[in-house]
């Protein structure tokens, strides 16, 4: 799995433009592994931090926290939550707080501890 993140991140730092079309090709095949789908969330997070994308990509990232998938849900948080401190234009605090404190009693370990961190992070 490293060497697909690794890919991704040449593909994303030298064609951001067709790295997105790439990675939200990937985020919504069902068939494809969870960590390409996680790993292309992450991309997805810094073409919008670093500007080459903009509302559209905060919409896919929160379409993967809705997904129902607590693996790429957990993934979304996280970087929904570091957006709204980046981009707040696209990605409101408050959204992700509400989303964490959704997702706080969550059965997935991984999404609960997800979900604190950020909740706690917000006191």
């Amino acid at each position: 799995n490293w060497i697909g993140d690794e890919m991704m991140t040449m593909l994303r730092q030298e064609m951001p433009a067709k790295a997105y079309e790439i990675f939200r090709e990937i985020q919504a095949d069902a068939s494809a592994p969870d960590a390409m789908r996680d790993y292309s969330i992450q991309h997805i997070s810094h073409l919008i931090a670093d500007s080459h994308v903009g509302q559209e990509g905060a919409e896919l990232i929160r379409a993967a926290y809705e997904s129902g998938n607590t693996v790429l849900a957990s993934t979304a948080l996280i970087s929904l939550h570091r957006l709204s401190e980046k981009t707040p234009e696209f990605v409101k605090a408050e959204d992700v707080k509400r989303y964490a404190q959704d997702s706080v009693n969550s059965s997935d370990e991984r999404l609960k501890a997800t979900a604190q961190a950020i909740l706690n992070e917000s006191k």
